[in-house]
């Protein structure tokens, strides 16, 4: 139940309209869908659904070659909530269970790997660089891995889950999670090669994938770090840092050793693609949309550009929203106030993931711009708010009306 606890809101709330009907019909009666997930995986007879593979197109500026799609997985609600439970049980703090894992807590547990592992992100990444930076780190190399999930070894994952996790059961149905075969083949066939359909690849949008890549990545975590050196790593975006050039150079170049031998390329710092970057920390450098030197933390330009972006797609949709509302009831469909609600949420939420910013002054710079921005959309409503009935007025403003609700049915009473 825990699983579905987890992923019921992206499910329920998915743009996929697929994925949301599936997600409808399965939450209709939860006790028995989830009673019968139960049997069948205590009989071994469940078996995962066929995904939907998903090409999403990258945004590229005018004269720039275009980019190369980005695989998605789209799985069914069936399979997330099994795979979400599998990695429960991979990451549970249960002292029984733990003791059947074997080493895998360890590799959980790294310090220095902050993405896609519980209670672990961006701000603990931030606060190790930081850490780093006043202990006398200098130099950098920022980097990050080519084509990172399409290029993790299943193989690998294999071969440490079997050493590792006892139970063969549980290890077959974590291999069978990554697995990807597609409803749609036909759909995407001539790019089908950007899936991880064989042994190399693990599903982008699986719950298990990014515990398959700090796994993987397990050894290069633990020999980028130590003797003055510090590498933090978030998936597959990472930083080197240490006190002279030459110590962070040596590191880089055993980086690449390491990450090659296990099939993983990445991106030349010295390349001006802005993919990666090397140089002396008070010059500054960007990192997890932050931009970082020997004084401050901040939000990267394109960080703020997107997050303003965010919001004003917030009022454009909602907009359109209350401009179609007409005459019609409205029962659930957000209007003017459940807007400016989602764009309090959004704003709280943008400020908690860059709480670490130093330089105050960038945040209260976008709250002048936001302030603009909710300014225009408040001036904007009053004016097609004037002259309206008090019902359509209502409607759109997003607070319901007794009177839209539907008439029940009592023919059926005796």
């Amino acid at each position: 139940m825990s699983a579905w606890l987890d992923v019921k809101p992206r499910v329920i709330n998915s743009k996929d309209a697929e994925v949301r009907t599936a997600a409808g019909v399965f939450a209709r009666d939860i006790t028995r869908s989830i009673s019968a997930l139960q049997r069948e995986l205590r009989s071994g007879t469940f078996k995962f659904d066929p995904q939907r593979g998903v090409l999403k197109r990258k945004h590229t500026a005018p004269g720039e070659p275009k980019k190369e799609p980005r695989p998605i997985v789209v799985s069914p609600v069936r399979n997330r909530i099994v795979q979400r439970a599998i990695l429960d049980t991979c990451q549970s703090d249960v002292p029984r269970i733990k003791r059947r894992l074997g080493t895998l807590p360890d590799v959980i547990a790294t310090k220095t790997s902050v993405g896609g592992l519980p209670g672990r992100g961006v701000p603990e990444a931030i606060g190790l660089i930081s850490h780093a930076i006043t202990g006398g780190a200098k130099w950098y190399v920022r980097s990050d891995l080519k084509k990172f999930f399409q290029a993790i070894p299943k193989k690998s994952v294999d071969t440490f889950l079997r050493e590792n996790i006892r139970e063969s059961r549980f290890v077959k149905l974590f291999m069978q999670a990554l697995e990807t075969e597609l409803s749609n083949e036909a759909e995407v066939r001539q790019m089908i090669d950007l899936f991880p359909i064989g042994d190399i690849g693990v599903p982008q949008g699986s719950a298990l994938s990014a515990l398959c890549a700090n796994i993987v990545l397990a050894g290069f975590d633990q020999a980028l770090n130590g003797r003055g050196i510090v590498t933090v790593r978030y998936l597959d975006d990472f930083v080197i840092l240490g006190p002279t050039k030459q110590s962070v150079l040596k590191a880089w170049a055993r980086a690449q050793d390491i990450l090659n031998a296990i099939g993983f390329d990445c991106h030349d710092p010295t390349a001006e693609t802005g993919k990666a970057s090397r140089g002396e920390i008070v010059n500054g450098f960007h990192f997890l949309s932050f931009y970082i030197d020997d004084q401050n933390l901040y939000p990267s330009v394109n960080a703020r550009n997107d997050f303003l972006d965010d919001l004003r797609l917030c009022i454009r949709n909602a907009k359109s929203a209350i401009m179609a509302v007409k005459n019609e009831p409205r029962r659930a469909e957000p209007r003017f106030i459940q807007s400016l609600n989602l764009m309090d949420r959004k704003i709280r939420g943008w400020g908690d993931a860059f709480s670490a910013t130093t330089k105050r002054v960038v945040l209260a710079q976008l709250d002048q711009k936001i302030h603009e921005m909710v300014e225009s959309y408040l001036k904007w409503f009053g004016r097609i708010r004037r002259n309206l009935s008090r019902t359509r007025e209502h409607r759109m403003l997003g607070i319901a009306l007794l009177s839209d609700t539907p008439a029940k049915n009592l023919s059926s009473r005796a």
